[in-house]
C-alpha cells in the first residue's frame, strides 16, 4: 500500500487540481465551467431527456441512440468543474499557480485556505464513441466537501489572532475541527444501445427505448484536522471509518433505462417527450462513514430515480424542461429548462435555469461548446449523493 503520506498528497491534490484546471480563465471565478461535449446541455440548464439530436442526449437519455442517423461518431470529450460557497475558480487558481501550494501538510493548507465557510468542490469528465444505435463511454465524476465547525470559523472570522505562533489555533479556538470528505465513480466502460419500437407510418410518430449498461468502481475519503493538526502544519489524518486504509472502494454493475416519444418532422415543428430511470439496476455504493460530529452515518453515492422530460424543435430553435428526479429518490427534486438558438451549423447561442443551480448560459462556435453557471447542473444520470 502506498505511504498515507504520499496518499493524503494524492487526494488533496487531486480533489483540487480538477477545479484548477480551469483557472486560466479566473475573469470567470464564480461560474461554474463546462467545456466539450457536454456543455451544451448545460447551458441549458442541463435539460436535455426529451431532444434526440443535443450533443451528449445519449448521456442522459439512452433512447435517443435509436434515433441516430450516422453510423460512426465520436463524442467530445468533456470536462465540468464546481465550486460552491467559500471555493471559487479564482481562488483555487490562485492557489495552485501562485506558489501556494507546499510541499508538505497539504490537507492543513487547504483548510486553513479555504475554510472560510462549508464549501463544495467538484468535477466530471466523459468521452466515448459511437456506432450507429450503440454507444460506447466512459465517465468519471467527483465530489467533496470542506466542512469546519464554529471554532475554527470564529477564529478565521475573528482575523486569525495569534496566527504566526506555535498555538495560534489551540490557545484561541482549542475544539476546532475541520472534515474533508471526498468520493467519486468512474465506469470504463458504459455501453448504451437505443432501439425503435414497430409503430404505423400513418401514426406519424416514433417511441424508442435505451438501456445503458456501466461497469463501474466507487471510492469513498475521509479526512480530518483538528486543532493540534492545524498547529503543526502537519497532515491531516484518516477518519476512523478507513480502518487504516487511504481509502475505501467497491465495484458494481449498473444501468440507466430510458423511453423517448418523438412526432415526424412536421411544418410546425417537432414535439417529444422522454422518461429516465437512472440506476434502475443499482450498483449500491454504500459506505459506512462518519459525519462532521464523528457520528455513524451511511454514505449512499447512486439512488435510484426517476426524471421526466420535455422538448420542441423548430428550425434553428431547440427547447426544452426536465422535472427531475419526481419520485424523490435521491431528494434531488428540481426544474430544468432552456433553450438554443442556432445561426447556421456553426454559431449558436444558449441560456438556461435549473431551480437547484440558477441561471445558465453558453455558446457554441465552430464545434466549441462552453457553459457557464452559479452551480454546475450535473446530468440526470451522473448525480452524486452526500
Amino acid at each position: 500500500m502506498k505511504s498515507p503520506r504520499f496518499s493524503r498528497r494524492v487526494f488533496s491534490v487531486a480533489a483540487l487540481t480538477a477545479l484548477a484546471a480551469v483557472g486560466s480563465v479566473p475573469a470567470l471565478a464564480q461560474s461554474d465551467i463546462t467545456f466539450g461535449g457536454d456543455a451544451r446541455a448545460f447551458a441549458m440548464g442541463g435539460a436535455g431527456i426529451a431532444l434526440q439530436n443535443l450533443s451528449g442526449a445519449n448521456r442522459i437519455n439512452p433512447a435517443t441512440l435509436a434515433f441516430e442517423v450516422r453510423r460512426f461518431d465520436l463524442i467530445a470529450p468533456s470536462i465540468a468543474v464546481r465550486t460552491e460557497n467559500d471555493l471559487s475558480v479564482s481562488r483555487v487558481y490562485d492557489y495552485f499557480f501562485t506558489g501556494r501550494l507546499k510541499d508538505g501538510g497539504d490537507l492543513n493548507d487547504i483548510v486553513r485556505t479555504f475554510s472560510g465557510k462549508d464549501s463544495v468542490f467538484g468535477v466530471n469528465g466523459s468521452a466515448g464513441i459511437r456506432v450507429g444505435s450503440v454507444e460506447v463511454s466512459g465517465f468519471a465524476v467527483g465530489k467533496g466537501r470542506l466542512l469546519i465547525n464554529n471554532d475554527l470559523r470564529n477564529w478565521i472570522e475573528s482575523g486569525r489572532p495569534g496566527e504566526g505562533s506555535s498555538t495560534a489555533i489551540r490557545d484561541n479556538a482549542p475544539n476546532s475541527r475541520a472534515d474533508v470528505i471526498a468520493a467519486g465513480y468512474y465506469n470504463l466502460p458504459a455501453i448504451g444501445v437505443g432501439v425503435r419500437l414497430p409503430m404505423p407510418e400513418s401514426a406519424r410518430q416514433h417511441v424508442a427505448v435505451g438501456v445503458r449498461v456501466k461497469v463501474m468502481r466507487a471510492y469513498y475519503a475521509h479526512y480530518l484536522a483538528d486543532a493540534a493538526v492545524l498547529d503543526a502544519a502537519a497532515d491531516a489524518f484518516a477518519a476512523p471509518e478507513l480502518r487504516g486504509r487511504d481509502y475505501l472502494d467497491k465495484r458494481g454493475v449498473g444501468a440507466d433505462l430510458g423511453f423517448l416519444w418523438r412526432q415526424t418532422p412536421r411544418p410546425a415543428g417537432v414535439f417529444s417527450a422522454g422518461l429516465v430511470v437512472a440506476n434502475v439496476v443499482n450498483p449500491r455504493f454504500k459506505f459506512s462513514g462518519t459525519d462532521r460530529n464523528g457520528a455513524p452515518t451511511t454514505v449512499d453515492l447512486l439512488k435510484t430515480t426517476a426524471s421526466l422530460g420535455a422538448g420542441y424543435q423548430w428550425k434553428g430553435l431547440t427547447a426544452a424542461a426536465d422535472l427531475v428526479d419526481v419520485t424523490g429518490g435521491g431528494d434531488s427534486r428540481q426544474f430544468r429548462t432552456g433553450a438554443e438558438y442556432a445561426f447556421g451549423r456553426n454559431l449558436a447561442l444558449r441560456g438556461g435555469y435549473s431551480s437547484a443551480g440558477g441561471f445558465t448560459y453558453g455558446g457554441g462556435l465552430f464545434g466549441f461548446n462552453v457553459a457557464f453557471g452559479q452551480r454546475q447542473p450535473l446530468e440526470v444520470v451522473r448525480t452524486i449523493n452526500f
